[in-house]
Parts: structure tokens; C-alpha cells; sequence
């Protein structure tokens, strides 16, 4: 693991982890939903990793504690329905998700998602940006364009 994080900005009820990209190279044979899954039972078998409902598993290529960055990874790396495990266990009483029945009882859904990128040559897509989107034709031209609407003032 590289990082553990839990945004203020979702109120600390996500945590995220990230873990070195070259972790398939540490952990031959392991594939992503057996090694999220062990992330999830290790911080489901303590208190400190009960704290949080939600748990993303990204590669260390994103900062998890700059919410533009970990905003942008999740909204292009999130699959909507699929890689992500859940089950129940204890929960906080202060989540204002859960049930008043869950609250009540200490006990609730909690989810993983797996959000780890393809390995290399498995299916992996460019980045959703500028420079990974658009072809070189015309990134040239929004960038003239660009550049010419600076130069006018615009």
C-alpha cells in the first residue's frame, strides 16, 4: 500500500488506498478482484478500517488527497456496476446513509470498489485527457486556436 486517505471533502466516509502500480509484479498470479478483496477483509478484521463505508482501491498514479485528481480518477475509472464487492459488518452510528434499523442494530452494507487500472497489454485504455483523447491533428488546432485567441485578448 502506498497511501490511505479519507477526503474531507466526502466527510470521511470513503477511504481510499492506493498501492504501486507494480504490485502484480510483487504478487505473481494474484488478479485485481482477489487482491481488492483482501484489501477489504484486512480493514473489515480492524476498528481504524471500520471507519469508512466505502473503499476505493486505485493505482498510485493518482494523489488521493487532491480531490481534483482523485474526482478525475474516479469518474473515468468507476465501473458502475461492476468490481466492487460488499458485504455487511459494523459500521459507525453517525453514517446518515444507512437505515435507522442498520444504525440501531451497529451493523450494515459495506463496499469495495476495485478502481486498479488493467495491467499493461490486458485492455488498458489512454487516460481520458487532452493528450490521451485527441489525436494529434487536432490538439494542434484547439492549441493554435488557443494561442491566437490569447494573442487577440479574447
Amino acid at each position: 500500500m502506498t497511501t490511505a486517505w479519507l477526503p474531507l471533502g466526502a466527510a470521511c466516509f470513503w477511504t481510499v488506498i492506493t498501492v504501486p502500480q507494480n504490485w502484480r509484479d510483487v504478487m505473481p498470479g494474484m488478479d485485481t478482484a482477489r487482491f481488492v478483496h483482501r484489501v477489504g477483509e484486512v480493514l473489515n478484521g480492524t476498528r481504524a478500517g471500520r471507519l469508512s463505508p466505502v473503499v476505493y482501491v486505485l493505482d498510485d498514479d493518482v494523489d488521493p488527497s487532491n480531490d481534483s485528481d482523485l474526482l478525475w480518477a474516479l469518474a473515468t475509472r468507476v465501473h458502475p456496476s461492476l468490481r466492487q464487492e460488499q458485504w455487511h459488518g459494523p459500521i459507525m452510528p453517525w453514517y446518515p446513509c444507512f437505515l435507522e434499523e442498520e444504525l440501531h442494530n451497529g451493523w450494515g452494507a459495506v463496499v469495495v470498489h476495485d478502481v486498479l487500472l488493467p495491467a499493461v497489454g490486458s485492455g488498458r485504455v489512454p487516460p481520458a485527457t487532452f493528450d490521451g483523447v485527441f489525436p494529434d491533428d487536432v490538439r494542434a488546432k484547439v492549441l493554435a486556436a488557443e494561442s491566437e485567441s490569447a494573442r487577440s485578448g479574447e
